[in-house]
């Protein structure tokens, strides 16, 4: 039934086009193309459009901070978080990290940690502090690490937005086996505690 309604269809529209003048044909084509740039130019329209507002949308996300890190090889980190723990009558512990709680730490991960005199972290703005840095650029590798005589160096930069910038101003790490190699890198951290 179907195909004998599309024969049909065929047969009427050979019918009406061989009736059809040339300049009929022409003008028909011509329309026929002319629709097809007008749909052609209206799906690009539209693709820019979607690409535009997704970039947009990105843009208004709030990350949860970045870090990189050279050491072997270079590490980026999807999140960066820092946070200072006031210990009653000891000073306070500044703590720089990869993730925001250790159950959902991810990898590649980093850890560090330095005890500090400081109450806040407005106070460390532009200071330098110096402890210990973990660093694991995946699940199954050896978690490298400062050693207590050679502790690693961050000079916390700027705060902005609820962040803190700052960079790894010196330190080596080393691994398992006893290889040393010296770290780089910067971080942007979300403040989660201790800003006031």
């Amino acid at each position: 039934m179907k195909l004998s309604r599309s024969v049909s269809c065929l047969a009427a529209l050979t019918i009406l086009l061989a009736a059809c003048s040339k300049e009929q044909r022409d003008q028909l084509a011509e329309s026929v193309g002319n629709a097809s740039d007008k749909v052609a130019a209206k799906a690009q329209e539209v693709t820019k459009q979607a690409t535009e507002s997704v970039q947009q949308a990105k843009e208004q996300v709030v990350a949860d901070g970045e870090a990189k890190f050279k050491l072997d090889k270079e590490i980026a980190f999807g999140a960066s978080f820092i946070n200072l723990v006031t210990i009653k009558d000891r000073g306070s512990v500044l703590q720089l990290r990869s993730y925001s709680e250790s159950a959902g730490e991810s990898f590649p991960s980093y850890f560090f940690q330095a005890n500090t005199p400081s109450g806040t972290i407005n106070a460390l703005s532009g200071q330098s502090i110096s402890g210990t840095l973990f660093v694991k650029s995946d699940a199954k590798d050896t978690t490298w690490m400062s050693a207590a005589e050679q502790p690693v160096t961050l000079a916390l930069e700027s705060i902005t937005d609820g962040k803190m910038k700052g960079r790894i101003a010196s330190g080596q790490l080393a691994s398992a086996s006893g290889q040393s190699i010296p770290v780089t890198g910067t971080f942007e951290a979300m403040i989660e505690g201790g800003l006031e």
